[in-house]
């Protein structure tokens, strides 16, 4: 077993789970569970000077999910401290010594706790306990939607408001951008006009809209092209300034993209690892022999041997449809490609 030191301050890989026993006949049964989750198993009496909340802070940075065996009181007591937003705190489950009940506490949609509580309770023959009322009532939960198709949630206050009107029977209207197939929720009614909609699902910026739940996907690509020896505060002024002209959600970009020759830029290393970004690079042949149209540069061309580097590397990154062109200033240029996407009403 793994002493409470070992758990570091930082989360180290995504899906990670653990398991929290207290007693031998819990520990024997944190080892069944850990047969469908694959992740960790703690007993507390091989862990030196246990402390149950020095335990439970290192678990939340670490894992993603958090199995309690034991009484509900011990995991309410050890994870109270550290429960912030239900956007980044981990599943929180309990599970009996007994293996009779399996409750989520914590984490119910978004962290997936609802849905591994039937998991666990399939595996082990138990009831689950589902409290969350559009569970218990069997209507559509957004933010447990959002979820499972990898949705950014921009502004989750909005869930409960959302979820309210579900509950109470009231229209909730949908604007999308992206093509959503298969069979409508009824609780949900399609819109083209995202100034009604109660919920926006895309990566574009509506002004004038008063506090629409906004699901983001991230699916785009940002093209880079840039001055050699290009500072980190350029980039990243520049880029602010492009995706609020463009209007533009910044948390849709997952992948960033140039010519092989800017592969040793720390400017813009730093920049793409500071705002989370994938980086891949591209060979001058790969990009130049590129099909389609592109906002063509004569001195480019000579200086790095193709006459576009952003809108090309945004393309060939995945993001074919340019949905923003050659954006140029102060020595460097973006452009957004976006990949294609559909999303399903159902899990598939």
């Amino acid at each position: 077993m793994i002493p409470n030191s070992a758990l570091s301050t930082e989360r180290q890989k995504s899906n990670r789970c653990v398991c929290l026993a207290f007693t031998e006949k819990g520990k024997n049964l944190a080892q069944k569970i850990n047969q469908l989750l694959e992740g960790e198993v703690f007993f507390t009496r091989e862990i030196p000077e246990f402390s149950l909340n020095s335990w439970t802070g290192r678990a939340f940075e670490e894992y993603d999910a958090i199995v309690f065996v034991g009484a509900l009181g011990i995991a309410v007591r050890g994870i109270a401290p550290f429960a912030k937003s239900k956007l980044h705190d981990p599943a929180v489950l309990v599970v009996d010594e007994g293996g009779n009940f399996v409750i989520p506490v914590l984490s119910g949609h978004i962290g997936g706790a609802n849905k591994m509580a039937l998991e666990i309770a399939g595996f082990l023959g138990a009831t689950p306990v589902i409290t969350t009322a559009t569970d218990v009532r069997g209507v559509f939960a957004v933010d447990t939607w959002a979820a499972e198709r990898n949705l950014i949630i921009k502004n989750s206050k909005q869930i409960k408001r959302v979820s309210g009107k579900v509950l109470s029977g009231d229209e909730v209207r949908i604007f999308s951008e992206i093509e959503i197939d298969g069979m409508i929720p009824e609780e949900l009614i399609l819109t083209d006009d995202p100034k009604e909609a109660d919920i926006i699902l895309g990566n574009r910026v509506y002004e004038g809209i008063k506090d629409p739940l906004i699901l983001i996907p991230r699916r785009l690509v940002l093209g880079i092209g840039c001055r050699a020896g290009v500072s980190l505060k350029n980039l990243e002024s520049r880029f602010l300034r492009m995706i609020e002209e463009k209007e533009i959600h910044p948390e849709g970009i997952g992948v960033a993209a140039s010519i092989e020759r800017k592969a040793g830029e720390a400017g813009l290393l730093q920049f793409c690892r500071q705002r989370g970004f994938d980086v891949c690079f591209f060979s001058a042949p790969e990009l130049s022999t590129l099909p389609g149209e592109f906002t063509s540069s004569e001195r480019v061309k000579r200086v790095v041997g193709v006459d576009n580097v952003c809108e090309r590397s945004a393309v060939c990154a995945g993001g074919r449809d340019l949905i923003v062109k050659k954006y140029a200033g102060e020595g460097i240029t973006f452009a957004l490609g976006a990949k294609e996407l559909k999303i399903h009403w159902q899990e598939k």
